[in-house]
């Protein structure tokens, strides 16, 4: 029997903030548990692990390979690992985001308000790691790193926080989030914000904090400033995350437990999720029992929601355009689908 029970339409007002808080979906996420998928993405698009190339003067480089672990030391003692070592670093393509547009250079929208995350380790203090760095050709400094003292930050954000000091073999997730166009950031570590203000260089458009649509790289610096690091998750969002969604992320051993296709996760239960473009229509099919379909926009807004029972469909025609994410609940077990309408 076909049927579904509406539980109401909900408009921008309707404030996701003014429920419990849901765990956030990351964009991209990449956890290192397999020596044999170490670059295949858990949620959205692979990543690259680049170990070669050519510098702005033109001269070929090589470092050694990003390397993969699974010898106890993880983050737990069956968990995977990698160590991006000196000149190395990984690559996240976000070619297909909606980006702002400088008018000095249309050509080439930027993405400006995003989050990023990693489970990492380093091994000594005394010199710098380097984590976030939005020049996709690598020839300019990173923007965010943990310095010799072990304090996270960088010049473009005018400062170190002194709040708090990594410790050597520790693993921490640590994390920052960048707004447009006001030039808002926040640092994070294991779920807690450590420091948040504003940055000149974030909210100039094309700005030494906005993403260009090649990508972004992780554990990246031009001119060899970065040492050895060990990463257990890394994460990228194509929002920025509240203090509150940053706390449901927590520490390493927190685990996210959004996937990228519902039918993967909840496939069992008989239920799918199928996104027509053609019609423009989300579907949700559940072959036993009843589930809870809540859809949100990028802003965590809830613009839909439903407890179904058989099959239920959402058209999307009037929707505006941008990232919508479809959070299925069944029995306890949850899985999310993102939708991108244009």
């Amino acid at each position: 029997m076909k049927k579904y029970f509406p539980l109401a339409f909900l408009g921008a007002t309707t404030l996701f903030a003014s429920a419990a808080v849901t765990q956030p979906t990351p964009y991209i996420m990449v956890d290192f548990n397999s020596e044999a998928t170490v670059t295949k993405a858990t949620i959205g698009k692979d990543v690259t692990f680049v170990n070669t190339g050519v510098d702005k003067d033109g001269i070929e480089w090589e470092a050694d390979p990003i390397t993969f672990f699974n010898d106890g030391k993880g983050v737990t003692a069956t968990d995977g690992y990698v160590l991006v070592p000196d000149g190395a670093y990984i690559h996240l393509d976000i070619s297909d985001l909606p980006g702002f547009t400088n008018p000095q250079d249309p050509e080439n929208p930027y993405v400006g308000t995003y989050s990023v995350f990693w489970d990492i380790k380093v091994s000594k203090l005394g010199t710098y790691y380097c984590l976030l760095q939005t020049n996709p050709g690598n020839s300019t400094d990173a923007k965010l790193c943990i310095n010799g003292s072990g304090k996270l930050g960088s010049g473009f954000l005018q400062r170190y926080n002194s709040d708090w000091t990594a410790e050597v073999d520790t693993w921490y997730r640590v994390g920052a989030t960048f707004h447009q166009p006001d030039g808002l950031y926040a640092l994070y570590v294991n779920g807690k914000c450590i420091e948040d203000g504003t940055s000149g260089n974030v909210s100039n458009i094309g700005g030494r904090f906005a993403l260009e649509k090649e990508g972004l790289l992780f554990f990246a610096d031009e001119d060899g400033e970065d040492s050895p690091i060990y990463c257990s998750k890394a994460m990228f969002f194509d929002r920025d995350l509240s203090m509150e969604e940053v706390a449901t992320l927590g520490d390493p051993k927190t685990e996210i437990t959004a996937s990228s296709d519902v039918a993967d996760v909840l496939a069992n239960n008989g239920i799918s999720v199928n996104v027509d473009n053609a019609a423009k229509v989300v579907t949700v099919n559940v072959a036993e029992g009843i589930a809870e379909v809540n859809i949100y926009n990028v802003t965590g807004i809830k613009v839909n929601e439903a407890a179904v029972e058989g099959s239920y469909t959402w058209s999307y025609t009037g929707a505006a355009p941008g990232v919508y994410v479809v959070s299925v609940n069944q029995n306890g077990k949850k899985a999310t689908k993102k939708l991108i309408v244009k």
